[in-house]
């Protein structure tokens, strides 16, 4: 036996020395370790690139937004006046901050703006909106005035030469 005894621990010398040069890649739960580590490799990519995209898509948003912002002409701050059409003060910018409004004053819109919203911050008065002369705000005869309350605001919009429609 004792001769069989070296024979078997050179075999199994041997055998362990082959096992190390031709190693089989180590395994986690049954998979190459290998292959996990490309998979989660490519998954961190996958995951990377889709945060670089949406990352991409919010700094274009936000630039565009700004960039309407600073293209936007900031609103006019006016005091109404006029008790008529034909004296009420003129507004001719996207947005107007009516600043104080007298009893029984108003603005006029102008046709070359097609959108108009303005803000009342008169504390206790509401103002008066007349249409452009020949024109109706929602169904209102032509010429007549609506009112925006105190502490209110209202988008006016022109719909045609003669019909504008005033509303929140």
């Amino acid at each position: 036996m004792r001769a069989f005894l070296p024979l078997s621990a050179a075999l199994l010398a041997l055998m362990y020395a082959g096992a190390a040069l031709a190693a089989p890649p180590s395994t986690v739960g049954g998979t190459p370790a290998g292959a996990i580590a490309a998979e989660t490799s490519r998954a961190t990519a996958a995951e990377t690139a889709a945060a670089n995209t949406a990352a991409a898509a919010n700094t274009a948003a936000s630039n565009a937004a700004a960039s309407a912002a600073a293209l936007a002409p900031a609103p006019a701050s006016v005091v109404a006046a006029g008790t008529t059409q034909a004296t009420a003060t003129v507004i001719t910018t996207p947005a107007t901050i009516v600043t104080s409004a007298p009893t029984g004053t108003g603005l006029i819109l102008t046709a070359t703006v097609l959108q108009q919203r303005i803000y009342n911050r008169d504390p206790a008065n509401p103002v008066l909106i007349y249409p452009q002369v020949g024109a109706a705000i929602e169904g209102q005869g032509v010429n007549l005035p609506v009112q925006i309350l105190s502490g209110s605001d209202s988008l006016c919009t022109q719909r045609g030469s003669a019909a504008i429609v005033c509303g929140n």
